[in-house]
Parts: C-alpha cells; sequence; structure tokens
C-alpha cells in the first residue's frame, strides 16, 4: 500500500476515536468506516449535508459494492487517495465533503458513475 493511503487510514481511525468514540476494528478499513459514520450520521445546520455531493444512487451503489466487492473498494480507495492525495481535514463539516469526495471519486475509479 502506498505511503499516503496508510497515513490516511491512521488519521480516519484517529478521526473515528475522535469523532464516534470507536476504535475500528483491525480486519477493517478506517476510512470506509469513517466515510460510513460520516454520511451516516444526523448533521446540523452548520454543517453541509453530504448528499449534496453524493446523491442516493450513488451511495445505493457504494454500498453494493461495499457488500459485494469490498476488496476492489479498498483498492480503488488506495489509488484514489495517492493518485489525487486529498488533504485530510479534522474539521467534522469539511471531513463529511472529503468523505463525499472520496465516494464519488472511488465510483469514477470503479466506472460506476
Amino acid at each position: 500500500m502506498g505511503e499516503f493511503a496508510e497515513s490516511t487510514r491512521a488519521r480516519a481511525a484517529e478521526a473515528l476515536r475522535s469523532i464516534a468514540q470507536q476504535e475500528c476494528p483491525r480486519e477493517l478499513d478506517p476510512v470506509i468506516e469513517l466515510i460510513a459514520h460520516l454520511l451516516t450520521s444526523e448533521t446540523t445546520e452548520d454543517q453541509p449535508d453530504p448528499m449534496e455531493f453524493v446523491e442516493t444512487e450513488h451511495w445505493i451503489c457504494w454500498n453494493r459494492l461495499m457488500a459485494e466487492r469490498p476488496r476492489s473498494v479498498r483498492a480503488a480507495i488506495t489509488a484514489t487517495l495517492e493518485w489525487e492525495k486529498p488533504k485530510f481535514p479534522y474539521a467534522k463539516p469539511m471531513l463529511r465533503v472529503w468523505a463525499a469526495r472520496l465516494v464519488l471519486s472511488t465510483l469514477d475509479r470503479l466506472a460506476m458513475t
């Protein structure tokens, strides 16, 4: 795995502990777990709604891929992180946008959009 992707995964695990007060099990990808938490948790008015970026059909496709081809999704996330090198934000509102963009980029990489 690439160095940038591994660094991002470490930051995602840290954010998951901070935001959701949960540890990511060793066998799961902290980026995927953080995305799931951020895009399924309730929003407040001062936070952008990630579904402004990720349409319902994209979210359904993402979840179907996670159920059917989790290794392909993880590989696509790694490739996306290494190629695009998106800056990891620490503010929750921007993390939600980061997660939504990563979902869309990963779907694009998998030619699913």
